[in-house]
């Protein structure tokens, strides 16, 4: 087997061409959302970055925002590309987006059939965005698309 190129010449692993394929191709979770509405007071898709979109959430819910590192689900492909790009996994899954996914906060975790919820974190009282490591709390700055963001 041999390696897929991009244009910028970064070379993948067959291994990781499905989730390759998911972020290019993202397939939005209009049936998920539909469902997860029942049980959500908040929720919004990560096409932006989970930092990124869970800072929209913060400011938009006047709420503090806290994402467990040891609690976000990290795909084997994601891991195994992040390996061979020189990446810190959890630190791509914050600012990398077009996948669709959806976060969203509610007061516990519904089970619902074919819909797999994993608790990434907790809503608190105040504002803005943390992360934890380690039972350590950070401020998080988003590294995630902004989309009226002015580089100077």
């Amino acid at each position: 087997m041999g390696n897929a190129h991009d244009e910028s010449g970064v070379s993948f692993q067959p291994e990781t061409w499905q989730a390759i394929a998911k972020h290019l191709y993202p397939e939005p979770r209009v049936k998920e959302a539909s469902t997860i509405k029942k049980f959500a007071s908040s929720c919004i898709d990560t096409s932006d970055g989970l930092s990124t979109d869970a800072m929209h959430l913060s400011n938009e819910s006047r709420v503090k925002v806290v994402i467990d590192a040891e609690h976000v689900p990290i795909h084997s492909e994601v891991g195994e590309f992040c390996a061979t790009q020189g990446m810190d996994p959890f630190e791509f899954i914050l600012s990398a987006g077009e996948d669709f996914e959806l976060l969203f906060s509610s007061m516990s975790i519904p089970r619902i059939p074919g819909i797999q919820i994993f608790k990434i974190g907790r809503i608190e009282k105040g504002k803005g965005l943390f992360v934890s490591k380690k039972h350590t709390l950070h401020a998080l700055v988003p590294t995630g698309y902004e989309h009226l963001r002015k580089d100077s």
